[in-house]
Order: structure tokens, then C-alpha cells, then sequence
């Protein structure tokens, strides 16, 4: 059993991030040699949810059953060092270091990690709520890092791609010491190629699991150069059943562990390292849709990457996020609150790029008419700030009619007894005094709730 079958292999893809873009401010302070227009690239493996990695390997053509699987990592010019604090793994590097100079974009391996105690995320799935690449650096880290650059996506000080958590250890065997090439010493390196050896984990290890996916950050490569890998990985399932998924030369015949391929495991960047922004609309609600307060309306989106995949289409309300769906179709379900609404969706692709849909306007009902069998009951305008009308049309004698306007908490703000109602009546309601919110205003008769409306005060 050897030929690729998605619904076998234990991989979904393999990610790549263009996680930050240097500028000029990042090249003149920067220990250690950093060109302009260096891109950072984040590479995950996004795995199966029953799945853990436990290596990178290379492995040499021992038989006829067994191919060459080299592990290649390569650009064409060279890997950018930290030359202060940098290593061969994020694990040494203190993450309260990582706000200062240029560390943030050390060239590494990783098992998830980003320093000695944080652990990667796509910048999409992080909530940049505890960021530690800040705006309002001083000395001589002021300005770095503070990239905006459209083609890297989110910016690190919006949401940084790293959150709290115990990195896995990450060990080197017969890689013939190439590891040297991402010392914090070294700036010439520009190739690590394994045909018998690996890069590894003592065990196996998921990934940190932030937005209920399985992806795990396994480096992070910066360089002004052509950026390319080859990737053959070991994985193993709940159940203990290993798999080794290779990027070339499938063995048909492998058996312990099964072989499987995926596309993915090969990547080159663009040599112009631009890459091709996604596209998203909404398709619902429509553009000035009407609501009524309290009730749920699904967000719909429509998003395509003409370059790679869709990674994850996040809801905002008014600028605001509500939510993520990184499957599609995208969707979000949103509980509605009073007062005009924009709506918008950002999709982001496989290396990391984002972009925002065109903006819809939703608005509360106006004018709410409700009709009974004999009776029709309008207030308008809604929302309203200085005065509601209210009219009551009815073919029949209405005994005893009163009306109640309450707060959301059940609190009495106003009522009025209107008496006997008979064909049509009409008042003015003064809110200019109410505080800003919804309201329910109550019409009965004879005791008896006839008819229940919402009204908006703004």
C-alpha cells in the first residue's frame, strides 16, 4: 500500500507562511547581515486530528524496495542568523529577547516551538491578545519589526503567530552537523540536505491545538533568496500505526511503515516572493438587509486562492471579530443587536496573506407592522431618538386598551390607558429622555396582551 490517498495519509498539507517582509529599519539595525525584502517563511504540518509528527528524515536507496528520500532545505542565496542570541532551535532563545532586534526572525528547526517557552501559531489563528512583538520600541530595536507590508499579511504587532506553551525538544541525527548552517555565528549557509539522518522529536508531539486544528510549526527559515523545500516526515496515529510520508519516489511496495505522498511536501517560492492575494465576498446576507433585534443571521462568505489554499475566513462586525470558520463553505452565525451593522469577512491563504471583503450594511426593521384578523398596529419610526408614533387601525371595539413600554431587564419606563379603540388611533410617544437601547412596548386590551413590539432608542 503506497499510492497517495487522502482519505489514508495523516497529513492534510503542509503550510508555508510569509510570516514577516524586512524593511530598512529591520536591515540597518539588524546583528547579523539582513537584506531588504527578506521573507521570513513559516512551515506547519497540518495534520490528520488523531496524528503526532516525530520526525524529518532522509533516508539513503538501501534496496530495490527502498528509494532515496533526501531531506532537503534550501534558498538561493543564504539562511539570515541572529547574530545575538540566535541557535539551531528556538529553544534556547528567551521569549522575552524575542521584542528585540531582529531574534523574532532566526532561522531554525522547531517542534512547535518559537522560544524556550512559547509555541507557533498561523498569525491567523492567534488572537494577538498577549502579542510580544509591540509597537513603541525604543533604543536600538525602535522601528523593527514594524513591517506592514501587505504581501506578509497580518503584521507581528497585530498578531505575532506565537502563544504560551512547552516547545518539543529537537534533536539531530546524521545530518553531519549541517544543523551549523542556523547558528547565531554563522551567515553562509544556504542548503541542509539529509539522505540519512533526521531531524527529531523524543517521542511525538501535536500541534498546540488553538482553534481546534492539528498544526504543527517544524521551522522557520528567513532569506532574500529563492526559498525551497523537500520534506519527508514520520507521523503516528493514536493506535501506534506509523506512516512515513515522503515527498518523491513512492516505494509501491512499502509495507512497515505504509508510504504515502502529498504535493505539498515539495515547495519553491516565487522569485519575486510575491504572492497572489486570496479573494472573498459575502454572499448573505445581502447588502442593506433588514433584521430584527435578537435574531441570528448566518454570515456566509465565498473565498478561493488562485495560488494556494484558503487557510481560514474570519467575521467581523463594525471592525470587530465574532468568529472563524477554516472550512468551507465559511460561515458564521451572529446573534443580532440593535442598531445599523457593517459586515465584513478576511480570508487568508496558505502563506499567510489576507484580504477583506467588500463591506455589507444591515439594518434593524423599520416601521414594524404586525397584523392581527382584525387589527393592524404600526410604530415608526424605528430606531428612533426624539418621538415614536404609534397607530392603531381596528374594524372591531377594543375595551380597555392600555400601552406599556418596558426595558430590556423588565423595567416600566411608560403606559398610557387609551381606553376604547374603534377604527383608528394615533399617538406621540416623547423617548427623547430614554436611555439608548431596545425597548418593548406592549399593547393590551381588557387586560389581555394583544400584541408585543420592538422598538430601538439611539
Amino acid at each position: 500500500m503506497g499510492a497517495f490517498a487522502n482519505a489514508q495519509i495523516g497529513i492534510d498539507s503542509i503550510i508555508v507562511e510569509k510570516y514577516y517582509i524586512s524593511n530598512a529599519a529591520d536591515a540597518a539595525g539588524s546583528v547579523g547581515t539582513l537584506p531588504v525584502g527578506s521573507v521570513t517563511y513559516r512551515v506547519f504540518v497540518d495534520m490528520k486530528a488523531t496524528y503526532s509528527l516525530q520526525a524529518l528524515f532522509g533516508k539513503p536507496a538501501a534496496d530495490n524496495v527502498t528509494s532515496l528520500h533526501p531531506l532537503k532545505v534550501f534558498t538561493s542565496t543564504s539562511f539570515f542568523n541572529n547574530e545575538d542570541r540566535g541557535d539551531t532551535s528556538p529553544n534556547s532563545i528567551p521569549s522575552n529577547q524575542l521584542n528585540k532586534n531582529t531574534i523574532a526572525l532566526d532561522s531554525w528547526f522547531a517542534f512547535s516551538g518559537t522560544s524556550n517557552n512559547q509555541v507557533g501559531v498561523l498569525k491567523s489563528d492567534d488572537n494577538g491578545a498577549a502579542n510580544l512583538i509591540q509597537t513603541g520600541r525604543s533604543g536600538a530595536s525602535a522601528g523593527m519589526l514594524a513591517n506592514t507590508n501587505y504581501a506578509m499579511g497580518i503584521p507581528l504587532t497585530t498578531q505575532d503567530g506565537m502563544i504560551p506553551g512547552t516547545p518539543g525538544s529537537v534533536g539531530f541525527v546524521g545530518t553531519g552537523g549541517q544543523e551549523s548552517i542556523f547558528a547565531a555565528s554563522s551567515q553562509a549557509g544556504n542548503s541542509f540536505i539529509v539522505n540519512d539522518g533526521s531531524v527529531y522529536y523524543q517521542g511525538s508531539i501535536a500541534g498546540p491545538n488553538p482553534t481546534g486544528t492539528n498544526r504543527i510549526l517544524i521551522g522557520q527559515f528567513t532569506t532574500n533568496g529563492v526559498f525551497s523545500f523537500e520534506l519527508n516526515l514520520q507521523i503516528k496515529d493514536t493506535n501506534g500505526v506509523v506512516q512515513n510520508c515522503v515527498a518523491r519516489n513512492l516505494d509501491a511496495l512499502a509495507t512497515n511503515p505504509v508510504q504515502y505522498t502529498h504535493p505539498s511536501l515539495i515547495y519553491t517560492s516565487s522569485t519575486t516572493n510575491v504572492n497572489v492575494a486570496p479573494t472573498v465576498s459575502i454572499t448573505a446576507p445581502t447588502d442593506a438587509a433588514t433584521y430584527s433585534v435578537g435574531s441570528s443571521v448566518t454570515i456566509t462568505a465565498a473565498a478561493s486562492d488562485s495560488d494556494g489554499v484558503i487557510d481560514s475566513v474570519q467575521f467581523f462586525v463594525d471592525g470587530v471579530k465574532i468568529g472563524v470558520d477554516a472550512t468551507s463553505p465559511y460561515s458564521y452565525v451572529w446573534v443580532t443587536t440593535s442598531g445599523t451593522h457593517t459586515l465584513t469577512a478576511v480570508a487568508t491563504d496558505n502563506n499567510g496573506e489576507h484580504t477583506t471583503s467588500a463591506p455589507i450594511t444591515i439594518s434593524p426593521t423599520t416601521g414594524i407592522n404586525e397584523i392581527t384578523a382584525n387589527t393592524s398596529i404600526s410604530i415608526y419610526p424605528n430606531p428612533a431618538s426624539d418621538i415614536v408614533n404609534i397607530e392603531i387601525n381596528t374594524t372591531e371595539q377594543i375595551v380597555n386598551a392600555t400601552y406599556a413600554i418596558y426595558d430590556v431587564i423588565g423595567n416600566m419606563v411608560s403606559n398610557k390607558k387609551i381606553g376604547t379603540l374603534s377604527g383608528t388611533y394615533s399617538d406621540k410617544i416623547d423617548v427623547s429622555t430614554f436611555a439608548k437601547g431596545l425597548y418593548i412596548i406592549k399593547i393590551s386590551s381588557n387586560g389581555g396582551l394583544a400584541s408585543t413590539k420592538k422598538i430601538i432608542i439611539q
